[in-house]
Parts: structure tokens; C-alpha cells; sequence
């Protein structure tokens, strides 16, 4: 059974949605692969981290609606 790390509304204590909670032996993994995205993303010119940067809130956009809703 995975454990799940749920988040709370502070207002009214209402559950608003919950993950997966990274274990002690999957750590070491997780961090290495942030250190190599970020190693690619510091690769990246200015130009091209505007250009991702904007391309995810053009897609975030299209699908905020959706999101409001849950």
C-alpha cells in the first residue's frame, strides 16, 4: 500500500487533493534526477527557457477551466 500525502483547504480543512509520498530508498533517485534537469535546463539559453516557460502557460491556460473545476 502506497502512503499519500494529502493537502488541506486552511479555511475549511476540506482535503483538496493528495500524492504519493516518496519513500527513504526511491530519495536518492528522485534527486538525481532534478540535478540532471536542472543541469539541461541551465544548458538552455535565455531565449529557450522564455520559450518553455511560455509554451507551459499557453498550455495551462487551455486547460484551466478543466482545473477550476476539481
Amino acid at each position: 500500500m502506497m502512503l499519500m500525502l494529502v493537502s488541506y483547504d486552511p479555511v475549511n480543512q476540506a482535503a483538496l487533493g493528495e500524492v504519493p509520498i516518496t519513500t527513504a530508498e526511491k530519495m536518492s533517485a528522485v534527486v538525481k534526477q532534478a540535478k540532471n534537469a536542472q543541469k539541461a535546463w541551465a544548458a538552455l539559453s535565455l531565449i529557450e527557457r522564455q520559450d518553455k516557460v511560455t509554451l507551459a502557460y499557453e498550455n495551462l491556460a487551455k486547460v484551466q477551466e478543466a482545473l477550476d473545476s476539481c
